[in-house]
């Protein structure tokens, strides 16, 4: 078409130089293909009854002043809709994020399963091992239904709006003190309506100690 366009104007151009030049320069427009249908097993994720069954888990990124990228690993109880960790670093691969959960199981109960997506750092063999070793199910969605995990999909539109889209952060220090900071408030002050507008730690609280869980959306 653009060489069409400069014949019409009396340019004088061979074709086939000028379609070389042209993918010389990377200016042809990107091919597009389509995603091969996930062929896996389908099966219904088992609805969370008690907090620390099901955690969702996802990761987001940031950049720093300087342009440098953070990774944070989100975790969030689908139950109580608490945010069970925000964690931030340069790089996140799989043996990172099973030493942040050894750490965090010291904190916290570890659940009976984890919502996931497919990358390679979730789908990793170390990962698996962890997951093996502490009885915890692995529940991988379907490639490209970001929405099955929608909670914590939800979770970083919130994130994103109110904290990260707002602030330049000089290091991962600092990101990771403002990343605390907001999941205390979160879990502490902000009430959902999923919860009858019971802040999560409310929400766990009359869960533990008083068996008196209000109907919920969940």
């Amino acid at each position: 078409m653009l060489h069409g366009f400069l014949r019409n104007r009396n340019w004088t151009v061979n074709h086939k130089r000028f379609y070389r030049i042209y993918a010389e320069k990377g200016l042809q427009l990107r091919q597009r293909f389509k995603k091969k249908p996930y062929h896996g097993p389908r099966r219904p994720l088992a609805k969370p009854g008690k907090p620390d069954h099901t955690w969702a888990m996802d990761i987001v990124s940031q950049s720093l002043m300087n342009g440098r990228k953070v990774r944070i690993l989100s975790i969030v109880d689908i139950f109580t809709k608490e945010v069970k960790a925000l964690f931030g670093d340069t790089s996140l691969p799989a043996v990172r994020i099973v030493r942040f959960l050894d750490e965090l199981a010291r904190e916290t109960q570890l659940p009976e399963q984890i919502v996931m997506d497919n990358g390679p750092e979730f789908r990793s063999a170390e990962f698996g091992k962890w997951a093996k070793s502490n009885n915890c199910e692995m529940a991988f969605i379907q490639p490209g239904k970001p929405m099955q995990n929608g909670f914590v999909e939800s979770f970083h539109g919130k994130l994103r709006k109110e904290l990260l889209n707002w602030n330049w952060f000089a290091d991962r220090f600092e990101l990771q003190r403002e990343l605390d900071r907001y999941r205390q408030e979160f879990n502490t002050t902000r009430p959902h309506s999923s919860l009858k507008y019971l802040t999560p730690s409310r929400f766990r609280e009359l869960f533990e100690t008083e068996n008196q869980v209000p109907e919920t959306n969940i």
